[in-house]
């Protein structure tokens, strides 16, 4: 850093600076967390407010001669000369990022020893906004981070997919996602999201570069977006191998095993598969209640002469039946030509089981009809409902209700009863293939309007 850079407007260069990282006073927050976890802590906790935030980092070492180079630092009335010194002491330390306190929307910092910690004063601070970034901003951190007094690691469904170390020289892992995310590249500097690079990947996946950021390191988004260029397709590689691995393991959780399954079937219609594709036990029958692998060439046998009983993962079949969610039955109908009926919607009962069950419609049926005069508000909706909803409500009226039931016309259009089984089954399909749509719409017309 050289003098002609604090020549003229000390204070604004210096605020200028900082802002050239960080454009808005929600990032300052995430900053700090980044560098109180440098120094140490073993957890962090932030309290937000309309005009600041206050940060508790127990474990972190506050040592005094970076407290005096902040404090010189932010002080207006030192030598110019004096304050870029400071500057350059804390950009040289595993703290760089204290650097942000130096953004122009902040008006005063405080220290906390005990615990160790910062409170500071913003102009302004949107709390949502600010909770959001540091929401996005800590999901891999590998200390507890707490914000207004929620968690914000907690333990998530993706924790359960199939994951890898990258090899060496790099510092990482590569996870696989559902098919809904899209692949991505991720630079951690001391457990927190530096940057997010899209990738231009055939499967869905997550690749978390981990950079300490001592002696004044710096990685930046330009120096991932190269990194993530060159890399790509050796990632690509490494996913669809880590894929076929856990394909080849006994099946667990049916509602894993089944995107799993789409994403080997994305990645065969992508043309990244072995050759030999077919004998892959990427798809899971149903014995009786007793689950095995298969292979497509298994599956494609079941099916010589007639349609393949089919589930959805989860069911309870008698006889053998394919567990196979929408997305992988529209895959397997696209590469094999495959047929499919389903057990759970086909199957014959008998007569007392067929009267009982008569009874209970009507009963759904009669609360339905009383749930359809309240549409669920948007905020109550599944993000998978909400896309199944934009998608219906361009060929015709439609809201969600509470309940069971059939679909029913009203005056406001046409109510779709959230719990019923083909309202749930429309709604995953259309989030993960949107060309479904037509099928979910002919599923769900009422049949007033069937033609």
């Amino acid at each position: 850093m050289n003098a002609p850079l604090f020549g003229v407007d000390d204070a604004a260069e210096l605020r200028a600076l900082a802002a050239a990282d960080v454009s808005e006073p929600e990032q300052v927050p995430v900053e700090c967390v980044r560098a109180l976890a440098a120094l140490g802590a073993t957890r962090v906790e932030v309290r937000l407010g309309r005009r600041g935030f206050q940060v508790v980092a127990p474990g972190a070492s506050l040592p005094e001669p970076l407290r005096a180079a902040l404090d010189t630092a932010l002080a207006t009335a030192a030598p110019a000369s004096e304050r870029a010194h400071a500057v350059e002491e804390i950009a040289a330390g595993p703290a760089a990022s204290l650097a942000v306190l130096l953004h122009p929307s902040v008006q005063a910092v405080r220290w906390t020893l005990a615990p160790p910690g910062l409170d500071v004063r913003l102009a302004t601070l949107t709390r949502e906004s600010a909770r959001e970034r540091l929401r996005a901003a800590c999901r891999h951190s590998p200390r507890p981070i707490l914000v207004d007094g929620a968690l914000q690691t907690p333990r998530r469904p993706l924790d359960e997919f199939p994951s890898r170390a990258l090899p060496a020289p790099e510092r990482g892992r590569l996870t696989l996602l559902p098919e809904s995310e899209a692949a991505r590249a991720t630079l951690l500097v001391h457990g927190i999201v530096r940057a997010v690079r899209p990738l231009p990947a055939r499967l869905p996946f997550e690749v978390v570069l981990e950079v300490a950021g001592t002696g004044g390191e710096a990685p930046d988004p330009a120096a991932l977006r190269d990194h993530a260029d060159a890399r790509s397709a050796a990632w690509d590689q490494l996913a669809a191998s880590l894929l076929i691995d856990e394909l080849h393991r006994p099946p667990t959780d049916p509602a894993r095993d089944a995107l799993l399954a789409a994403l080997f079937l994305r990645g065969v219609e992508g043309g990244l598969a072995p050759h030999d594709w077919r004998r892959v036990p990427a798809l899971v029958v149903n014995h009786d209640g007793r689950r095995v692998r298969a292979s497509a060439d298994e599956v494609e046998a079941l099916g010589a002469e007639a349609a393949i009983a089919v589930l959805e993962p989860g069911g309870r079949p008698r006889g053998t039946v394919l567990e196979a969610s929408v997305p992988v039955r529209a895959a397997l109908s696209r590469l094999l030509g495959l047929r499919f009926e389903d057990v759970a919607r086909h199957a014959e009962r008998a007569p007392w089981r067929s009267r009982l069950r008569a009874a209970v419609d009507a009963l759904w049926a009669l609360a339905g009809r009383v749930a359809a005069r309240t549409p669920l508000p948007a905020r109550a909706l599944l993000p998978q409902e909400r896309a199944l909803l934009a998608a219906l409500q361009k060929e015709w009226p439609a809201y969600l209700v509470a309940g069971r039931g059939r679909p029913q016309r009203t005056r406001r259009g046409v109510a779709l009863p959230r719990a019923a089984a083909d309202v749930a089954l429309a709604a995953r399909g259309v989030q993960r293939d949107p060309g479904l749509l037509a099928a979910a719409v002919a599923l769900l017309r009422p049949p007033a309007q069937r033609e």
